[in-house]
């Protein structure tokens, strides 16, 4: 949030909205999925100049993760499809403290790519709201 500048909205070729080129953790560069299809957040971002941050302060105490998770979680929720419907390659049994859920590999491969991680075991370990994905 600290790096975020206007600006920098874009639709991509699978008809949703990101937000391009976000610097994380390592410098490693990806784009983020913008949830609000109505592109009210878009209008928002592309209407801040490209040189000015989207957000002027961000509170030392503000409670990143569970953003992070929130976000993860909803655009989860909107990619998966019925695990009842899916071929056993497509799904993935979650371990440790989710054991017994099942989800759609799919789904977590999207949300992986777009939190920044490379590998879809640490959304379901740290990100997905158990009591909602089940």
């Amino acid at each position: 949030l600290k790096h975020l500048h206007g600006g920098c909205v874009s639709k991509h070729s699978d008809g949703h909205l990101y937000v391009d080129g976000v610097k994380g953790k390592g410098g490693r560069v990806r784009d983020i999925r913008i949830l609000d299809d109505d592109s009210r957040t878009a209008r928002i971002i592309n209407n801040i100049p490209s040189s000015s941050k989207v957000f002027a302060h961000v509170h030392d105490a503000a409670p990143i993760h569970r953003y992070r998770g929130a976000y993860a979680t909803e655009l989860y929720l909107s990619e998966a499809r019925p695990v009842s419907t899916l071929s056993r390659a497509d799904k993935y049994h979650c371990r440790g403290s989710m054991k017994g859920v099942t989800l759609d590999r799919a789904a977590m491969k999207t949300v992986t790519k777009s939190m920044g991680h490379t590998r879809i075991n640490v959304i379901a370990a740290h990100y997905l709201d158990p009591d909602v994905v089940k």
